[in-house]
């Protein structure tokens, strides 16, 4: 996993550092994960007490109230129709009803339960500093990240044009093509509120730090020299679209994704509403983009490499890291 998703372990850490919700994500399958994996298998990790607080979780949602549980099933409308009362008899022997349990509040209307836990847990976790990690790899992930926006502030399709800018012309020239990198990303999780760049399997840790440091400037100097679009916008306008309709899912993954767009309410005047701000993006879009990227100050970086890449990287440069060890 390390090897081959380096850039999204990358990702998840920057991102737990802004949002509680990519905490959630890093825990479970990030690189806090992984370190936790590795000390589970250490000798003398105490087993019994990790099985005490699984069967804790277990009984939670077995006899936790039903109002706050989705079941999920695809399969064809016959065999839905046909299967009703064997689902209902599974609820019934596996989640029976607890009427004394108290019921789920709706998170959208009252503050979620885990909320003043992760507030203290944020800080001390995942505190907005640089990291370099030393994992399984002779190859680096080099990433840097902030937070763009706030809980319940609005943001336009018109974003998600300016990052595949970004994206497809100037990361592309400087990190990929010059650089040497494999790849490299621009992801703006507009339910996190982040901003992430992220080099794939990158031969530079320094040099890509110092162009993502350029960023601002570079995007800031192609939009306001013109009084139009700047060269490569309607390119990028057609990337995102392409990229935002995609391809059909298989069958096994259709009702995982019904089932996230039912939980996050990502109907149908949502996506329309995103796609037409998407295509009708204009100068005024980048401008503000730019604006609200002056107002960004807390950026972190996070760089996953070998060793020796790490070292060279900090013995040779002024990159300063704080290195942690994966293994």
């Amino acid at each position: 996993q390390v090897k081959q998703e380096g850039n999204l372990l990358v990702r998840k850490r920057m991102e737990a550092r802004y949002s509680y919700h990519a905490m959630i994500s890093e825990t479970l399958e990030g690189l806090y994960a992984f370190r936790r994996i590795v000390e589970m298998n250490s000798p003398g990790y105490d087993i019994k007490s990790l099985l005490e607080r699984l069967e804790k979780v277990r009984s939670q949602i077995i006899e936790g109230h039903r109002n706050g549980m989705i079941m999920s099933i695809t399969s064809e409308a016959s065999w839905l129709d046909a299967s009703d009362e064997v689902f209902s008899e599974f609820l019934e022997m596996n989640v029976p009803p607890n009427d004394k349990a108290s019921p789920f509040k709706n998170p959208a209307d009252n503050a979620h339960p885990w909320i003043p836990q992760m507030k203290m847990e944020q800080s001390k976790l995942f505190p907005i500093e640089d990291e370099g990690f030393v994992g399984p790899t002779t190859v680096s992930y080099v990433g840097k990240a902030n937070k763009l926006f706030e809980v319940g502030e609005l943001v336009d399709g018109s974003t998600s044009v300016v990052a595949k800018f970004l994206e497809d012309g100037y990361l592309f020239q400087t990190v990929q093509k010059e650089g040497g990198a494999v790849d490299v990303h621009v992801h703006l999780n507009f339910r996190h509120g982040t901003i992430n760049f992220v080099s794939f399997r990158d031969p530079n840790i320094a040099q890509t730090l110092a162009v993502f440091d350029k960023i601002q400037g570079e995007l800031s100097r192609s939009v306001l020299g013109t009084k139009e679009l700047p060269d490569g916008a309607h390119e990028a306008i057609i990337a995102t679209i392409g990229a935002l309709d995609g391809v059909a899912p298989q069958p096994d993954a259709v009702g995982w994704e019904f089932l996230k767009e039912y939980i996050r309410d990502d109907n149908l005047e949502f996506r329309q509403t995103w796609r037409d701000q998407i295509l009708n993006t204009t100068r005024d879009n980048f401008v503000d983009f730019i604006n609200k990227f002056l107002e960004l100050e807390q950026p972190s970086v996070a760089v996953l490499s070998s060793q020796e890449g790490l070292q060279e990287t900090l013995n040779n440069t002024s990159v300063k890291l704080k290195v942690v060890e994966l293994k």
